[in-house]
């Protein structure tokens, strides 16, 4: 396990991006993001980006995945949040070894291990000993971005509406991505309850300013909604400068 203390702060001033799988990630243009945004991609939204700076799991269901291949080129640092500890732990769920043997060499340079905690959301009294805390990788994400620094996050395809496997179009992946066999399918229960997090969160986490990125997202009940449009504007003007 890496120690979560030596990266508290590591992006102090930095703005983050959280992008969870929700169909409403494919609204965001990525290639036009400022460059003053940290980009943390959750589990498939990967898909969806041709770059990011973390690629974010909590659970090694997303090894048995063909996109998790693209996920780790993509980004700067693969991030494990959970009990795996060593790669070999992270790889055990995929019963293909020649796919572990692979998938273990690609994330061998480029890849954290940080304990997930339990608890409440943004558990904030005391020295920070444990990883991130959270109900769904989004949730620990997020508390991820808050430990590295980052005060201003914008919330991307957390829709917390759509069911029945229903995620973000693969529009960098080339393949299609089916999830069936692998994981649980969003349910009502599933949904509510991340919900119940965010609301949670928001009572207890008052030094971040929390935004949400689409109007079809249920996290538009608690969180102001912004012009995605604002995630362009510095290097849109310098593109044009």
């Amino acid at each position: 396990m890496d120690d979560i203390k030596k990266y508290i702060n590591l992006h102090k001033g930095k703005k983050a991006i959280i992008c969870g799988s929700g169909p409403s990630i494919n609204e965001i243009d990525f290639k036009l993001v400022s460059d003053e945004y940290i980009i943390f991609c959750c589990n498939q939204s990967v898909t969806a980006l041709d770059k990011c700076h973390y690629f974010c799991i909590t659970d090694n269901s997303v090894i048995c995945m063909d996109f998790f291949e693209h996920g780790v080129k993509i980004c700067d640092e693969f991030i494990a949040l959970g009990p795996f500890g060593t790669p070999a732990n992270l790889m055990a769920n995929n019963n293909n070894s020649k796919i572990r043997n692979k998938y273990a060499e690609l994330i061998k340079n480029k890849s954290k291990f940080f304990k997930r905690s339990g608890g409440l959301p943004f558990k904030k009294r005391g020295p920070v000993t444990e990883g991130p805390v959270g109900n769904d990788v989004v949730h620990i994400t997020t508390h991820l971005a808050y430990l590295f620094g980052c005060r201003e996050i914008v919330l991307a395809g957390v829709d917390l509406t759509t069911k029945g496997g229903v995620y973000c179009n693969p529009t960098s992946y080339n393949n299609e991505v089916n999830w069936e066999g692998v994981a649980l399918e969003n349910s009502d229960e599933l949904l509510d309850n991340s919900f119940k997090g965010w609301e949670e969160i928001k009572e207890k986490t008052k030094d971040v300013k929390f935004l949400n990125a689409s109007s079809k997202s249920r996290l538009k009940e608690l969180f102001d909604t912004i012009d995605k449009e604002t995630l362009y504007t510095n290097r849109h003007h310098q593109d044009n400068s």
